[in-house]
Formats: C-alpha cells, structure tokens, sequence
C-alpha cells in the first residue's frame, strides 16, 4: 500500500506522491532480485533518518554497510505543513477537500473524473454526435452490467463486486484512479449484494435501457460531450424514471463516471451501428437546473411543480460580491428552450426592488436586458435565465412550450 500515493497525507509539494515512488522501486528491486534468484534476506534492507538531517530518509540494502538518499523532505517544515481532509460529499457524491479542519469544503482538484484525459470528439463523419455519444454510453453502462451480472466469482464478496464495478475504468480512461474512487462504490455494492446475483439479472430489461437512452441523450451536448450540470440532471431523470437496483446501479455509475467519464464513454464507439434517438423526447421545459450547482450565491430551484402545475420556484438568499442576488437557472442544451414572457416571471417575495436579468435566446449569446423587457434580447425562447435583485428574493417561472 505505501506504493500508491493515495494512502499518504497529501501536500501542496505532493512528498506522498514522492513517496510512493520510493516504495515501488524498492517493491520492483526485491521482486527483481527473487526473480533472479537471488537470495534476498529483507533483514538487510534497512531505512533509517540520515544522521544531522533528519528530514532526509537513506536506505540500505546491504544491512547497513552504505546508505543512499531516497526522500528528501528538507523542504517542507512540519510547522508550515497543512493537514488536508478528504471527504465524499454526502449529497452530490463529490470528492472534496478541507484546509480549514473541516470548515469548508471544496472540489479535490485530484477527482480523475473532473481532471482525467478527454477523449478527442467523434469523428466528423458521425452525423448525429449527441445521439451517438448517448447511444455510446448506454454500451458501455449495458456492458458494464451485463459483465458484472456473468460474473459469478464477483458475488462472493464485497471486495469481488467493488472490483469488479472499478473494471470499466480502464475502458473509459480512468485507469489508475480507481484507488481515489473506491470509496464511492461502496453503497452500490452493498445494495448489489443484498439484491443477489439473479435478481441483478434480470432488473434490466430493454425497457430500461430504452429509458436510459433518452435520459442521457437529452442531456448531452451536441460534440458527446458533459458539463457537471448534465451529469447531475441525468442521475436525477433516471432516479426519477427507474426503480430498484437498476435505478440504483445506473444512477450511481453516472455518477461513478463524472464528466470525465462520461464524455469518454460518449466518444467511445461502443455501440454498434447507426444510433437511433428518434423515439426520444426532450422537453425543454421539463429541464431547467442551476448553472452552477455547486454555488450557492447563485440561488436554488425546486423543480417538482413542473410535470403538474408546469412552473419552478427559484430563490436566493446569499449576496454576491458586487453586493447583488443573483438566481441563475438553464436548460441542459443550447437548442432546449422554453418561451419567456415577463408575465411568466412572478415575484413572489423580494418584489419592492429593482429586477434586472441576463437572458440566453435559443443558439445564441449571453445578453444583457431589462427584467419587464424580454422581448429587447430578439428573441421569445429562452435557455437561460438569470435573475437578479438587490434583496433576496423568490420568483416563479412559468414554463410554455415555444412556437
């Protein structure tokens, strides 16, 4: 284990990573040495902090006889050190990082699924990017399950399921970040185990892959690609379309993926042939969300008025910098729009201040209007909307389907 970087504490000069790199060349001499056939005694292998400096850690692998430098930490003085904590978000199941004891909590910037490689785009003669890149996904997720359903010897245990849910890393590009986003599987395989092997088997029938299609595909940028906001708005749909383990396995392999993840099942052609969204559709105004979900200056949406009573209630109570509120809200595409009027826009609370807001028409640019003037932007559609006050403030938006 003291060969993997994960399992040292963490810091700014990354000394664990420096570490582990010690750890694995002695791990590979001694493995070389047995393969040698060497005979080779661990009691002359020895580590000790170097005399005078004791920052500097020497080895010896001829019991003692000479010594040799392997890690130097003259650089970093234990006082100057910052503890670093790590922690799953329980909410949005993001890893993130504290400097402050636990205070605050941001993004860890080491997460493989926001910082890992993206795959190049598609190729040009794909048509359809985004129904492909949906179509792709689903492969890799069918794939994915299919495998771990067969697989009898994963069963047995937790750690067996853990691995055998990790595999598909290596497939999508996260390959060697399993260590870093283990922890997050554990629930699922918990809930696996309890589900059993046949059961697992067979919650999935092409029903619900059918709905998996259309959830990832009205969410995926026009290039097969993800913004956080997306993921985030996929695992909501298929929590609220699925059920049982199969709503639980794919909604947590969603998130398992991140955007990383995502965007390179998107662009892995793992699925066959010609993709086909055409039964697929996408109401614009059924899938508002925040911009910046993870920022709370810019306000919150309560969604569950707009299958019955068609309209979201946003709110704000946190001011930015500039002294304004501010409520930021979107479709998950450019092309998903919604019509916009001013008298679809209701103050609820707040409403003794000026408004101003930022309008986003249908394939077009940011722009700034007057709140009592929509129509100013050239447009009637709308896919993003930002409203802001000098005051918190809660507003309802009232969602028509465009012309």
């Amino acid at each position: 284990m003291l060969g993997y970087w994960y399992t040292w504490t963490r810091d700014s000069s990354k000394q664990g990573t420096l570490a582990a790199r010690v750890w694995r060349d002695v791990v590979d001499i001694v493995r070389q040495r047995i393969n040698d056939g060497e005979d080779c005694e661990m009691s002359c292998f020895q580590l000790r902090q170097k005399p005078g400096e004791p920052r500097v850690m020497q080895a010896s692998s001829d019991c003692g006889e000479t010594w040799a430098d392997v890690l130097d930490n003259t650089c970093c003085d234990p006082s100057e050190q910052t503890t670093i904590l790590h922690r799953i978000n329980p909410d949005t199941g993001a890893l993130e990082i504290s400097v402050d004891g636990g205070t605050t909590w941001t993004p860890d910037p080491e997460d493989p699924r926001v910082t890992g490689t993206i795959a190049p785009p598609l190729p040009d003669d794909v048509t359809d990017k985004r129904c492909q890149g949906a179509a792709n996904v689903v492969a890799v997720l069918k794939e994915k399950q299919q495998a771990l359903a067969n697989d009898a010897n994963a069963w047995t245990s937790i750690n067996g399921i853990i691995v055998a849910i990790l595999a598909i890393l290596a497939f999508i590009g996260l390959l060697g970040t399993a260590g870093a986003i283990a922890p997050l599987v554990v629930g699922l395989a918990y809930a696996l185990l309890q589900t059993g092997q046949a059961a697992f088997a067979a919650a999935f029938p092409q029903s619900v892959w059918d709905v998996t299609l259309c959830a990832i595909y009205c969410h995926t940028q026009a290039d097969a690609s993800y913004t956080a906001a997306d993921v985030g708005a996929i695992k909501a749909e298929l929590a609220q379309q699925l059920t049982g383990i199969a709503s639980k396995f794919l909604v947590d392999n969603v998130g398992l993926l991140g955007v990383v993840g995502m965007t390179n099942a998107a662009r892995s052609g793992a699925a066959t042939g010609t993709a086909d969204c055409s039964s697929c559709t996408c109401e614009a105004c059924s899938m508002w969300q925040l911009t910046y979900p993870g920022n709370p200056i810019y306000g919150t949406i309560d969604t569950s008025h707009i299958g019955s009573d068609s309209y979201f209630d946003v709110a704000t109570d946190q001011i930015n910098a500039n002294n304004v509120y501010y409520v930021d809200v979107r479709t998950p595409a450019i092309d998903q729009c919604c019509h916009l009027s001013p008298g679809q826009i209701e103050i609820l609370t707040g409403g003794n201040e000026t408004f101003g807001s930022f309008v986003q028409c249908c394939n077009a640019a940011f722009s700034d209007v007057a709140f009592d003037n929509l129509a100013s932007a050239g447009c009637d559609c709308f896919m993003h909307l930002q409203i802001q006050c000098g005051v918190p403030f809660t507003a309802r938006v009232h969602l028509e389907d465009c012309p």
